[in-house]
């Protein structure tokens, strides 16, 4: 029946009755609404003294075998017994049992009415009573927000004492509240925490006068991740609205496996994918929050690593044996990796990174510095294709130290970003596939920068500095290498220097073709350097086409000998090139900057001049008057080879086809030299020879056999002393036994003699050789060898008496031609002397066009033009 109908009727006196009934009350209207039913004990007295103007009204309402229930609850009880005693000074409620199966309730309020000093006080004391997010709707919205934040299931079991103070709030007198297997799970890392046992309990204060900030709760527990151990313990002050709370939660080591993965949030999902991360940590959570209004609560997860591995999905170099900390901050969402330490093989690792929520998407920015690495196929591997290809054309081996710079942005189907920086390689070794030269690489310093917008559309890595050595000679340089979206790669090098490289088949065998056939004129003999130089490369990955290059090299040759021709020896000095190569022409021009070289036994020092080399055609000099095109004084000097030989002034042309059983050309013209400076060198013994030496030469061959040797020219001595040339020597000897008398030592003073070359030998003639007393003409043959053929024709000596038209008749139709031949070598010539030699009508017109006279100066050395072989 209902409640109402239980209760007893007005009573006018002051005796008290009492009822006993039972039914049902329902609290609200819906479905949902409380229904109670029970057994109900009520008893009301009041009373009032005579000279009282408020009666005495006690009250007493005993519940006994109640129930609550409603389709809303997320639990029923029963068996509830409970008592409410009021009077005019009290206001007593106790809650002595109330269960729902296994849970049980029990609980008092007690307020005073009569005197509002004393503090309203109440308590409750649960033995496992059932808690989660099924009490959401009947909590305060912060409970709301902390149940969706942590979504914790269990039971807890204990008691609340609380007092209120006069402004309303209440605070917490005794608290001392346990979990037994109870669960949470982080909405921001949803990894569930299971069999959780905790317990909290109200810290004893000191303070005479407790305030809700005096008030110290302490919290501890322990509970499974998965199959790890996890440990939790903390504090909260001042509980409520304001409140500030610390805790702190430990775990054993923890898989980094499917599940760790699946606990985060899309984007550090997607965080964990690029780095494709496993492995285990051990794992703190750290709960601030600060005290006040509105304050977040901070969640820091910090994980430390333990035997995990990294392998980037877009760098997959894997780093094996990972320590470390991975630390998660709720209030930026950012996660932060510290101190982690690794190895790939020998490699030692080290790395540090963080991953920023904020701005949306978020990026990552990870750096991993690695030492003692090896430049192995698990580092090309790792390389996208171009890098890849950048790889292949320098094709190193070895070892290298490294940072590497990942960045990556949240966004959907972003691909993450990786740079190499900071890149040394050392101990290692290099074969350029452009110029496939064995280096041997002390250090490097490079950096790979794929995505750099300074280098928009290639795959760029930069040069800083490179030290090698090639058999112990050394080589610097620095440069850049890259590749664009065209599968186009390049490398340059700059700054290069190296020093006493030796000219032997490695070099040869490292250069194209053609260039081989260049470098063969240049013998094994002596050394090169290169100073400041620049060389480029060019090719495609694909290798469809050839590799081009071009360059700017700046050579130093020491003692080295180059067959060009002819053959130079002792080759010191600079030479400069700039050219390019097409993949199948050459195309090459600078200019020589000799201190000094020897050719036919001859020193040339101060060599100057432009060089050119355009397919397999070497141009020294200018190349219109070796062909012929233009005479030579028609040509600047700058534009000619320029030397000094003997103290004389030398002007070179010349023309090589470099390709084997090549042909050459050479013109040489020789100004002022002098005859003492090349007895010095060449007859030490030969004393008393002075003069000045002026003469021309063409030559032109093919290959370097002598007898394939041809040209002609002219050499010319005056202001001579020639006595102490064998050959002269003899000659004087030959003649004194006819009666020439020959009263100066020097004999000669001028000389004119025309060659020819052929047969590997000189072709001589005529040989005009005039002094004071005498003059002759010769024409012969001298040999490479140094062996001789040479005759020599003169007139008898004049008269006593002086000279008149009827005498130089007379003489010139009676005199003949004396005659002296010289055989043997120019080192040790033989004579023998004829006064009617038998000469045939060509040579008796050439004799007697030689207008040679003692005295008279001969004519000047006759130069053609073009200076080209008959």
């Amino acid at each position: 029946m209902a409640l109402v109908g239980m209760l007893p009727s007005e009573s006018v006196a002051g005796d008290s009755e009492s009822s006993t009934g039972e039914g049902a009350m329902q609290l609200g209207r819906g479905r949902s609404s409380l229904r109670f039913t029970g057994r109900l004990d009520a008893s009301f007295r009041a009373e009032r003294a005579a000279d009282a103007a408020i009666p005495v009204v006690n009250f007493r309402l005993d519940v006994r075998e109640g129930t609550l229930s409603s389709p809303a609850l997320p639990l029923q009880l029963q068996a509830i017994r409970a008592g409410l005693s009021v009077n005019n000074a009290v206001v007593d409620v106790r809650l002595e049992h109330a269960s729902d199966g296994v849970a049980s309730i029990s609980g008092w309020y007690q307020s005073s009415l009569s005197d509002a000093q004393v503090a309203a006080t109440a308590g409750i004391r649960v033995e496992d009573f059932p808690v989660g997010v099924q009490w959401r709707p009947f909590c305060p919205l912060k409970t709301q927000r902390f149940l969706d934040q942590f979504q914790p299931q269990g039971t807890v079991g204990g008691v609340i004492e609380a007092r209120q103070l006069s402004s309303g709030r209440w605070l917490l007198t005794d608290l001392d509240m346990a979990t037994k297997n109870g669960q949470l799970l982080f909405h921001r890392f949803q990894y569930p925490v299971r069999q959780i046992d905790g317990r909290i309990r109200i810290r004893e204060t000191e303070a005479e006068r407790v305030r809700p900030e005096d008030i110290y709760l302490d919290l501890e527990g322990s509970g499974m991740m998965g199959e790890t151990v996890v440990a939790a313990g903390g504090w909260m002050r001042n509980p409520g609205e304001l409140v500030e709370l610390e805790i702190q939660l430990d775990s054993d080591p923890v898989s980094i496996d499917g599940q760790f993965r699946d606990a985060l949030d899309e984007k550090a999902r997607r965080v964990l994918d690029v780095l494709d991360i496993s492995g285990g940590a051990t794992a703190e959570i750290r709960c601030r929050r600060e005290p006040g209004l509105d304050q977040p609560t901070r969640i820091l997860l910090i994980a430390q690593l333990q035997e995990a591995r990294i392998r980037l999905r877009t760098f997959p170099w894997e780093v094996e044996q990972i320590s470390g900390e991975l630390r998660f901050d709720s209030l930026d969402r950012d996660w932060e990796f510290i101190g982690l330490r690794g190895r790939h093989g020998e490699a030692q690792l080290e790395a540090s990174g963080k991953f920023r929520a904020q701005p949306a998407p978020g990026d990552l920015q990870l750096t991993i510095r690695a030492q003692n690495g090896s430049l192995d196929s698990d580092l090309f591997n790792a390389l996208n294709e171009s890098g890849r290809a950048v790889w292949k054309v320098v094709n190193p081996e070895g070892r290298v130290n490294l940072t590497t710079h990942i960045s990556w942005t949240a966004a959907p189907g972003s691909a993450a970003k990786v740079r190499l920086e900071d890149v040394e390689v050392y101990d290692a070794e290099i074969y350029p596939r452009p110029f496939p030269y064995h280096m041997r690489i002390n250090s490097a310093r490079l950096s790979f920068a794929p995505n750099d917008p300074r280098f928009a559309g290639r795959q760029h890595c930069e040069i800083h500095d490179l030290r090698a050595a090639h058999e112990g000679a050394p080589i610097t340089a620095g440069g850049w290498a890259d590749v664009n979206a065209d599968g186009e790669w390049q490398v340059h090098l700059n700054r290069v220097n190296a020093s006493q490289l030796r000219p032997d088949d490695q070099l040869r065998a490292a250069l194209p073709t053609t260039w081989r056939q260049t470098l063969s004129r240049l013998g094994q003999q002596g050394r090169v350097s290169l100073v400041d130089s620049e060389v480029d490369f060019r090719g495609r990955i694909d290798n469809k086409v050839a590799p081009t290059a071009a360059w700017r090299l700046d050579f130093r040759l020491d003692d080295c000998v180059v067959a060009a021709g002819l053959d130079l020896s002792g080759v010191n000095g600079r030479v400069r090139a700039r050219g390019t190569w097409d993949g199948a022409n050459l195309q090459t021009r600078g200019d020589l900057d000799l201190s000094e070289l020897r050719v036919l036994d001859m020193l040339v020092e101060k060599i100057q001049g432009p060089w050119t080399l355009s397919g397999n055609e070497l141009v020294l000099g200018n190349r219109d008057v070796i062909l012929g095109f233009s005479a030579d004084e028609d040509v600047a000097s700058e534009q000619r080879l320029r030397a000094t030989a003997f103290g004389g002034e030398l002007a070179l042309d010349g023309r090589i086809d470099m390709q084997a059983g090549s042909q050459f050309r050479f013109f040489g013209e020789l100004r002022n030299a002098d005859l003492e400076t090349y007895a010095r060198e060449h007859a030490p013994n030969q004393r008393d020879l002075n003069g000045k030496v002026g003469a021309w030469m063409f030559l032109e061959g093919e290959g370097e056999d002598a007898a394939d040797v041809r040209g002609r020219g002219q050499i010319q001595i005056t202001e001579a002393a020639l006595y102490e040339i064998p050959v002269v020597l003899e000659l004087i000897s030959a003649l004194s036994q006819l009666n020439f008398n020959v009263a100066n030592r020097s004999a000669f003073n001028q000389a004119l003699a025309s060659f020819q070359i052929a047969d590997e030998a000189f072709r001589m003639g005529p040989i005009d050789l005039v002094g004071d007393a005498l003059s002759l003409r010769g024409y012969g043959r001298i040999g490479f060898g140094g062996d001789v053929e040479l005759d020599f024709f003169s007139r008898p000596p004049g008269l006593k008496f002086g000279r008149n038209p009827l005498t130089d008749i007379l003489l010139q139709g009676a005199t003949q031609w004396v005659n002296v031949q010289v055989r043997g070598t120019t080192s040790r010539p033989q004579t023998r002397v004829s006064n009617r030699p038998q000469l045939d009508e060509q040579l008796r017109r050439a004799l007697d066009t030689f207008n040679g006279r003692p005295g008279v100066p001969l004519p000047g050395l006759s130069i053609p033009i073009p200076p080209l072989l008959p």
